[in-house]
């Protein structure tokens, strides 16, 4: 539980940079704390995907029917952790992973794939920042969902 924890801690640094342009253009003052986070964008991104990663792979074989129907809010928060950390890792981490891919090919398929998912960059960093607060409020009892 609590290597889902630093992921989802991760994911909020990795969420407030993804919104940074609707940030800045709301709060002209955060420019500051968003530059302060800019330089680490690319480890931030490569640990996000590696956290989640080895979530869902810790997280599979606990998932069934029942968690479903007895915590269906924290276990899809727990997934849009998961998953969003993967996506917005590969997002913000671009400019490494494109250097470990050894083919021209692969590094052409790769950066197609992320310009079509940079067009949900916004809401993409809105749905991460949501599913790791929720996960949060669940976490330390601020959140409590009654079973069916």
């Amino acid at each position: 539980m609590m290597l889902l924890d630093i992921n989802a801690l991760v994911l909020i640094l990795g969420g407030v940079l993804a919104l940074s342009a609707l940030i800045v253009a709301k709060h002209p003052d955060a420019q500051r704390i968003v530059a302060k986070l800019t330089p680490w964008q690319t480890i931030i991104g490569i640990g996000l995907i590696v956290l989640g990663v080895i979530n869902f792979v810790k997280m599979v074989p606990h998932i069934s029917g029942d968690a479903f129907v007895k915590n269906l809010i924290v276990v899809a928060a727990d997934l849009v952790v998961c998953g969003g950390s993967v996506l917005l890792g590969a997002m913000l981490g671009m400019n490494q992973i494109l250097e470990w891919i050894p083919s021209q090919q692969g590094k052409q398929k790769f950066y197609n794939l992320i310009q079509q998912v940079f067009v949900f960059q916004l809401l993409l960093g809105i749905v991460c920042l949501a599913g790791a607060v929720a996960h949060f409020l669940y976490r330390f009892g601020l959140l409590k969902f009654i079973a069916a």
